[in-house]
């Protein structure tokens, strides 16, 4: 296979109407890094064999799909990774919409195809365990941590049977329902590993069990050994100007809603802000009776917030032994013609955990600080999120 270039692959997801249960994305989203892989992890077998070497046998053991995501950040593509970490709510607004979400539950499931350029490889059951936001100079960037159910590179031809429709049933070496990750109306390319696109495109009619998929493209030159893929799509992009630093504001007040009316507080560039909701394993749930994780099961949630500010008051210097609760509101706006959108992420209740001055000589002083978040009672949340945009749904 030719050398490809990164640059023109793509990212593209699709929400999931039962979580695992893959289907064909369609809203694509420019990426920066990608590091989704399969870990099959191969169990070492090494018993008293009658040889010096360590090894009998190594057996597939259960499978982990996870990775991380370095993203162009702006407010149309923002909720489908907010809606990853966080519990959706109902959509209010016309235009822009608000789209809340919420410690509740569960968030949303989506099915993710990475392009490598030649193909594309998914993953299906995608949710996120962790939100960062990175700022690039003035780019902001937002860094998913990523789980999955199960992932589908590809798999091994078996034979090839009937004709209008042709029956493709695949090897079950790697997984007895190498099916599972498709979905009917797919577009697929196969051939030899070497030459893996010697034959058209064709498309999944259906699906009739685990095994196999029919297609009333002729592919009778398939024969067993080859191998099919999912075939890249074109991409298409609907999207905002991205956010950026100076049209970041941090809000700090006595509470939430007064934080959310305050004036800015102005910091100094390069702070830290994950947005985090744990699961129970990373891997997923390693339940018996199949080689993929059975479940995300989420545990509690939480967040890191670091900032660097400039040292202006004495009042400041003791400010980290005062307890009593305050909040703030992280607002990253973008302006099309009279729309407004945002992405606003609300903290509400902060302690100063760690305040340290930082001096050095012909510069300014200025401080580091790091905060701890709290459960309100009063507000009846610890924290909130909100990403308005041009989507309607």
């Amino acid at each position: 296979m030719a050398e490809r270039s990164a640059a023109l692959g793509y990212l593209a997801v699709g929400k999931e109407t039962t979580p695992g249960t893959a289907v064909t994305p369609g809203v694509f989203i420019p990426y920066y890094k990608n590091s989704m892989f399969t870990d099959i992890s191969l169990t070492e077998i090494k018993p008293v064999f009658g040889n010096a070497f360590t090894r009998l046998e190594s057996v597939m053991g259960q499978r982990n799909h996870k990775g991380t995501l370095e993203m162009l950040f702006e407010p149309n593509t923002a909720e489908y990774f907010a809606a990853m970490l966080l519990t959706p709510g109902s959509v209010t607004g016309s235009n822009p919409y608000t789209h809340p979400y919420t410690v509740a539950g569960n968030s949303s499931s989506f099915t993710m195809d990475i392009s490598l350029v030649s193909q594309s490889v998914r993953f299906f059951g995608v949710q996120a365990s962790k939100l960062g936001i990175t700022f690039n100079k003035d780019e902001a960037r937002i860094t998913p941590t990523i789980s999955a159910l199960g992932s589908w590179f590809g798999r091994e031809v078996a034979s090839v049977t009937g004709s209008g429709p042709y029956t493709i049933n695949f090897a079950t070496t790697y997984d007895p329902n190498p099916t599972n990750g498709l979905v009917v109306g797919d577009t697929l390319q196969g051939g030899t590993t070497a030459a893996p696109q010697t034959i058209p495109s064709f498309t999944v009619a259906t699906i009739p069990n685990g095994q196999s998929i029919t297609t009333t493209t002729n592919v009778s030159t398939l024969v067993a050994g080859n191998w099919v893929s999912l075939a890249p799509l074109t991409p298409s992009l609907t999207l905002l100007p991205p956010f950026v630093w100076p049209n970041t504001q941090f809000c700090f007040g006595a509470t939430a809603a007064a934080a959310l009316s305050a004036t800015q507080t102005r910091l100094e560039p390069g702070p830290t802000i994950e947005i985090i909701y744990n699961f129970e394993k990373d891997t997923g749930s390693p339940r018996s009776g199949g080689f993929d994780p059975a479940s995300l099961i989420r545990t509690t949630a939480d967040y890191t917030f670091k900032i660097k500010k400039y040292f202006d008051t004495a009042q400041e210097l003791d400010q980290w032994q005062d307890t009593s609760k305050s909040a703030c509101v992280l607002r990253m706006y973008q302006y099309v013609g009279a729309n407004t959108y945002e992405f606003r992420f609300t903290m509400n209740d902060l302690r100063i955990k760690t305040l340290q001055q930082q001096t050095e000589s012909e510069q300014v002083i200025y401080e580091e600080i790091e905060f701890l978040g709290n459960y309100s009672s009063g507000d009846g949340q610890g924290m909130d999120l909100k990403v308005i945009n041009a989507l309607a749904t």
